[in-house]
Parts: structure tokens; sequence; C-alpha cells
């Protein structure tokens, strides 16, 4: 006898079967559909696709500036609109990849290209991707020149260590090549990556070897005597800038654009003891500082130089909070700030000794057992989002009025600083280069960049040893310069740790390098 359960499911077996088979007929028509109209996962273009971009046109000029030789600029045109990007295959394991971000309005659209080597065979891969996300890829090869013989060669720039999670992918520096005492090949302006190889290099006179700095819109401004030079990484110079008053060592941006500069007239007869601020559009004058009427010009110097360079600025930084700058002075082994509106002092981070009475109230007290004064130091910056933290770079010359320090027994070092200006007090956060001894013992010249990450760029870029690389003072005409750049956290793990140097010190004709700044930064 059949059961009610039997009889149901012969019933619906039949017609569930009916209904799998329907589906499967409109499921099969649907794809069917899709693959006409080309409308598949968007990626790399096959035969299937019916909507993918193509070169129509493709150009290449390499260094059109004529002032930057491992850059150049792709042009395409396609026969839609495309989002435009290439990779330059490492030598390393690393490629260098770069995109222009939008889709082209029209099919007409370029591209900056960096990151190639010199004296290279570069293969370089060139996509084009529609607004649906297709991609077509062209593969090229891009040969560039070796390197002119002043810029640093690989033999000369050593990574002595590199880890995973470094931030700076790219390090522009301005090596100066010595090859005999005093003697300079010329000053360079170039970027290395994080392996230590060149990838980008000025030849530009009015450009290369000056004291450079980043500003806010992705380009670079040059410091000379007279005017300030921008240019950008394709080594275009975008404004030349006449100033009256002569410039050295720094210049920052205030909010509106402004450039607040170090200068020097010859008001006093001293030097480089001047601030200037003036119109960027224009170079017109708007106002200065004369720190002569400030600070103490009979202090003491130290270290110590020319009677007339009693401050020897070399630092400035410009505080948006409240509208004053911090300026460091190496002659005076002091870092100190200024209200921009009332021209009056806010507060000065130095050792006590030499003083006069007028001044002691504004001397920070240090707070903590770790404090120590910078010597010597260079710059002075401003932790990104917060005005009272402050990173130097303290060379450490000689650490002492009372008991000097030997250069075999110093160190040079980054050190963070916190600051309250209200109690005016200051204490020490957190330094790198100390444990390392006169190894970065570096009496001049240097800087430090915060990164993300809470990283930290520090540059020994004017490290002083003798032939047998002892450490050594500056006033020893036998010494051989070195660069050691390093990328750290606070906690003080090296992410990175590169240098440039004679790679044979025993060579009497070639003498090193220095570099007054380095900066990481993305090419744009």
């Amino acid at each position: 006898m059949q059961t009610r359960f039997t009889w149901l499911v012969n019933t619906v077996k039949p017609v569930i079967g009916s209904m799998v088979f329907l589906m499967m007929l409109q499921f099969l028509e649907a794809c069917k559909k899709k693959t006409l109209r080309g409308e598949i996962i968007p990626g790399i273009c096959t035969g299937a696709n019916v909507n993918c971009p193509s070169f129509q046109h493709f150009n290449l000029i390499i260094n059109p500036s004529g002032n930057a030789p491992l850059t150049g600029i792709i042009t395409i045109t396609a026969n839609q609109p495309i989002k435009l990007s290439y990779t330059v295959q490492g030598q390393d394991g690393e490629d260098f990849s770069f995109s222009n971000d939008k889709i082209s309005t029209g099919n007409d659209t370029s591209i900056n290209l960096f990151g190639l080597y010199p004296g290279f065979a570069n293969t370089v891969t060139v996509s084009i991707q529609n607004k649906e996300g297709f991609i077509v890829q062209k593969i090229i090869t891009v040969p560039a020149n070796a390197l002119p013989a002043d810029i640093p060669h690989p033999n000369e720039i050593m990574v002595n260590s590199r880890k995973a999670g470094i931030t700076s992918k790219f390090v522009i520096l301005f090596p100066n090549k010595f090859r005999a005492l005093s003697a300079s090949l010329g000053a360079n302006t170039i970027a290395i990556d994080s392996y230590g190889k060149v990838r980008w290099y000025l030849t530009s006179p009015l450009l290369k070897g000056k004291t450079t700095v980043p500003l806010k819109n992705g380009n670079w401004l040059v410091l000379l005597t007279n005017a300030f030079v921008e240019f950008d990484l394709m080594g275009n110079i975008l404004k030349n800038v006449p100033i009256a008053m002569r410039s050295h060592h720094d210049v920052c941006q205030a909010t509106n654009g402004d450039l607040i500069y170090l200068g020097e007239s010859n008001l006093n007869n001293t030097i480089e003891d001047k601030v200037y601020r003036v119109n960027y559009n224009t170079g017109a004058l708007i106002d200065s500082i004369n720190i002569y009427n400030i600070l103490d010009p009979l202090r003491p110097q130290l270290p110590t130089g020319p009677a007339n360079d009693w401050l020897h600025c070399n630092s400035i930084e410009h505080d948006a909070v409240d509208n004053s700058i911090i300026i460091s002075a190496r002659h005076q082994s002091a870092v100190f700030k200024i209200d921009l509106a009332t021209k009056k002092l806010k507060w000065i981070l130095a050792d006590s000794t030499g003083w006069n009475s007028s001044l002691k109230p504004y001397l920070l007290k240090s707070t903590g057992p770790a404090f120590e004064q910078c010597w010597g130091q260079h710059s002075a910056i401003l932790k990104p989002g917060d005005n009272n933290t402050l990173l130097v770079f303290d060379n450490g010359n000689v650490r002492s009025y009372t008991n000097p320090v030997a250069p075999m027994a110093n160190y040079s070092r980054c050190v963070e600083y916190s600051i309250n200006a209200g109690s005016k007090t200051v204490a020490q956060n957190f330094e790198f280069g100390k444990s390392y001894g006169s190894a970065l013992f570096a009496p001049y010249i240097s800087n430090v960049q915060y990164l993300s990450n809470d990283h930290i760029l520090v540059n020994f870029g004017g490290i002083y040893k003798d032939i047998n690389n002892n450490a050594i003072d500056l006033n020893n005409p036998n010494g051989r310069n070195q660069v050691r750049i390093f990328e750290i956290d606070k906690q003080q793990n090296v992410y990175f740790d590169i240098s440039i140097k004679n790679p044979n010190t025993s060579e009497p004709q070639l003498i090193g390098f220095m570099s007054y700044r380095a900066y990481s930064f993305s090419f744009k």
C-alpha cells in the first residue's frame, strides 16, 4: 500500500527536476550574454574582452628638463580614457611602481618616469587601465647613462644593515665628494633607495649640491645667497625669486606661504644672526628680526668660530600654533624660540654657563635623570602635530665649557625633548647615537627628520676621522669625511644603516664624503 509520504515524494520529484533544469538554462543563457557583452572580472585583458584599452601611440622622452638624467616622460594615446601607471623592475627584488591615479579626461595622457638605475638597461612595465578595470601592458627597456665621477658610486655606498618595516623608500641627500685635502669634486643632489642604489640626481649647476629644503607642495627649494629657486623632481625650475637680504643655512614656510629665512647683513658687523620674512611670490621684504639685539653677542662661543660669527644660526622652524620661530644657534650651543609678532624671546634650551641676568629667566630647567644638553647642534624641528616636542641633531662638540670631551671619547646623537613653555621646563624623551660612541661622532652639519609610524631619519652627515678611522676634531686638516644615515624608531630598532665613505681609507687622494642634510621623500 502506497503511503502518503511516498506518494508526495514521487509527485514532487519531477516538478523539482523541471525547476532545476529551467534554472540551469537561465544561468547558462545569462553567462552567454555576459560573455558577449565583455562583462567579466576586471584584470589583464584577454581575447575574450571586447572593451580592452589599446596603445595607439607611445612616446618616451628621457630627461626632458635637461637637469635630471634618471627621469623621463611617458606619453600615451589610447583608444579610450585610461589610467596610466608603470613598474620599474628592481635590482634587489623590490620593484618601484608609480601611477597617475586618475582616469584621463581624453584619450591622451602622460606620466613622469622615476626610479631608473644608472648605467643599466631598465625593464619598465607600462600599464593602461580603463574605467571598467581592464588592463593592457607594454614592457619596454630604458637604458640610462652611468653616473658622473663626482657622485658616490656603488663601492662608496654601503648598506650596513637593512630589515623589514622601512618607511624611507627613497632618501635625498647632498654629498660632497673629496679627492684631496680640502679639494672637492663638487657637491651634488642625489636620491638613493633603501638598498643604497642611486635612483635620481641633478646636473644643473644652479640646483645641485646647494642647501635644499622640502616645500609643503611636494617641490623643493634651493637657497642661493640672493634668491630662492623652486624645482620639482623632474628637474624643472618653477620659480626663481630674488631677495635683497642674503640667505644662509635654512628657510621655513609660514602658514600663508611666506618664506622665513636665516639671513645676514652688514648691520652690527656680524654674520648669520638675522631673520627675514619675504613674500614668496615677489621676494619683497615683509619683516626682519635682529637676534643681535635679543641674545647676548658677548657670551662665550662653544664651539668657537670667528668673532663676528658669534651665533651661527643653522636651522629655523615655524610654529603655527603660537606664530613663533625656533632657531638653532651652533656657536652658542643654544636652541631658542621667538614670538614673531612681538619679537620677544619665549625660551632658551642651552647650558646655563655665561648667560647674562636678563636672559637667565628664559633658560629651560631640566627635569628627569636622563637629561643632557645639546652642543654645537643642528636641525631643531618640531614633531608634526605637537609643538611641545622638539627633535634635535646634537653634534656634541666638546660638551662642556669647563671640561671639554675629546673626540675619541665623544659622540653625536639624535635627541628628542618635551618642553613646557609655561613652567620653563624640559625633559629628554629619547636619544639615538650615544651608544655608538665616537664611531658616529659628527662634529659638524647633519640633521634629523620625523617620518610616519613614529620612525625617524638620522643623518650623521659630518663624521670626521683620521686615516686609522679614529674620531678627530675639525681643526685637524688631515681628516676624512663620512656619511652614515639611519632609519630608526624610538625603541632603538634600526631599519636601515647606510654609509657613504671612501672604501679604501689608506688611499690619500680619496678622503670621503659629507652631506649637510638628508630627507626621506616620495616621488610625486
